[in-house]
């Protein structure tokens, strides 16, 4: 909400290839993630999050990951972070 509320254009759970989704699309150009502890405290979620994180970077995708925490304690530095990242790849 934060995002859009910032007059982004966000896809909410992107397909990224076979049966990945990315939690969201910004401008498309960036992806964000956003890791709650439960779900991404197992090993099997990190190597499957990393994996993502790779496959996307080569496909030139930036991609930020905010902690849960992040997303709804500090919404408006989760937009500022977005909005650096995408200064820069348009740069």
């Amino acid at each position: 909400m934060a995002l859009t509320g910032a007059g982004l254009e966000v896809v909410c759970q992107p397909s990224i290839g076979g049966l990945q989704r990315a939690d969201f699309l910004v401008e498309g150009l960036v992806y964000v993630e956003i890791d709650g502890y439960a779900h991404h405290s197992d090993r099997y979620q990190f190597e499957v999050d990393r994996a993502r994180d790779r496959t996307l970077l080569a496909q030139g995708r930036p991609v930020l990951r905010f902690t849960y925490r992040d997303a709804v304690m500090d919404p408006d530095r989760l937009v500022a972070d977005v909005l650096k990242a995408l200064a820069a790849v348009r740069s």
